[in-house]
């Protein structure tokens, strides 16, 4: 009997849940979509860029939306079973909150592997895809985006470019200057004027420079290399769209070999994921608790406030990590350690129906 109770609670719950997952998976991609939509309007990024964006940040956001979307259908699904007085009858039958909690670990359980397979392995890829997808769109469109007579820098420093003027149309440049960090060395590149031609299909975004001087220095300032040329060429991908070191798409390896305060915040982030999806989905069993006389979904805006207070909880925890306010332990724990206490707290608490 009480194996039937579970596979009847599981059942129904999960169904909640997979409804709710694709609400929260669609709400997301489209607002993504208006988003980005809008720089593509601004022809900073074009419409195969945009979806693949859509689609890789979609990706990234599934490790959060998938535990919040079995959080809520708990929610839902033992609100239902309140009102229809169903809990009345299993606790007549002596099948008390424990088979309830039971039956949801039965789906917290996976779905926190899941999880945490999401944040320590698709996470950094789906990252790693889109810096690399922005990355080259920026190289790709690199002349639209320049201001004559302006500096124009990739924000980091890596590559600084200045144009007396500007031909967008033709994508042409003239009396260009570019500084270039390549590791330890430093080039600057002074060129009569550059053209950027459109890419082949597959092909890698350049810069033609013609009439002009090249020169590579230390770090130090030493002179290494100093070139004169009628025509050179530059792969825009290994200089103005250089990615470089960027933690959210680093590998959970590298970023357990690390203590720098942003790598350690970045890695136990990842390792809370599966802790995070079990407390939310246990959690969710007595802040479930309602009357016939409240209605289905009587408790919803408690559970709401909950999450937001343990997601908020949760972010400033990792921000205090990231600034080294807080040493890796407690880390991000703590926020996990109270939604626990809570959880402890509330199942202590007898609650009683009544039709």
């Amino acid at each position: 009997m009480p194996r039937l109770i579970e596979r009847y609670l599981i059942r129904e719950i999960g169904a909640v849940w997979l409804a709710v997952a694709v609400v929260l998976v669609v709400l997301f991609a489209s607002f993504s979509t208006m988003r980005l939509m809008a720089d593509a309007a601004s022809e900073t990024l074009g419409l195969e860029t945009v979806f693949r964006l859509v689609g890789l940040r979609t990706l990234i956001a599934l490790e959060m939306l998938l535990p919040l979307a079995l959080y809520l259908a708990v929610v839902m699904g033992l609100g239902r079973l309140h009102g229809d007085s169903e809990v009345v009858a299993l606790q007549a039958a002596g099948i008390g909150e424990g088979r309830l909690l039971v039956a949801v670990a039965w789906l917290a359980l996976p779905l926190g592997a899941a999880a945490g397979v999401l944040a320590m392995e698709v996470r950094p890829w789906a990252y790693d895809m889109s810096y690399v997808l922005e990355a080259r769109e920026e190289a790709e469109s690199l002349v639209e985006r320049i201001r004559a007579d302006r500096f124009e820098s990739d924000g980091d420093g890596e590559r600084v470019i200045h144009a007396r003027r500007v031909d967008a149309p033709e994508r042409r440049l003239d009396e260009v200057y570019i500084y270039r960090r390549d590791g330890e060395y430093r080039d600057i590149f002074l060129a009569r004027s550059a053209v950027q031609p459109e890419p082949a299909a597959g092909g890698r975004p350049t810069l033609v420079l013609e009439e002009g001087n090249a020169y590579r220095f230390e770090a130090t300032g030493r002179t290494l290399l100093t070139l004169h040329f009628k025509r050179l060429t530059l792969h825009l991908d290994e200089t103005a769209a250089a990615v470089g070191y960027k933690r959210k798409a680093a590998a959970t390896a590298a970023l357990a070999m690390s203590d720098s305060p942003d790598d350690v915040a970045e890695y136990q982030w990842r390792l809370s994921r599966p802790v995070a999806t079990v407390i939310l989905a246990l959690l969710a069993v007595p802040l479930g608790r309602s009357t016939p006389r409240r209605g289905r979904y009587g408790r919803m805006f408690v559970a709401v406030v909950a999450y937001g207070v343990y997601f908020n909880l949760s972010s400033v925890a990792r921000t205090w990590v990231e600034q080294g306010t807080v040493p890796p332990l407690p880390g991000l724990w703590w926020p996990h350690i109270l939604a626990a206490a809570a959880l402890v707290a509330l199942l202590y608490r007898p609650f009683r129906v009544r039709a």
